[in-house]
């Protein structure tokens, strides 16, 4: 015996977000929203790394630091 389910006619909830994420994805990425602030560091800073030795990639930080 298999089970069948009727469509309901209009927008699903899922369609809804899946089409709302979509839109605020596309406005973030063209421009259109703005306002975030921007921190530019006025002195020497200072990069410190922390993991195992496992987990230090010199090329990684050779890039941060420069």
């Amino acid at each position: 015996m298999t089970k069948t389910t009727e469509t309901k006619p209009g927008i699903s909830r899922r369609s809804l977000l899946k089409t709302g994420a979509a839109a605020v994805g596309f406005a973030a990425g063209s421009g259109v929203i703005t306002g975030f602030p921007t921190i530019w560091a006025q002195s020497n800073i200072t990069l410190r790394q922390f993991g195992t030795g496992v987990s230090n990639l010199n090329a990684i930080a050779d890039k941060c630091k420069a």
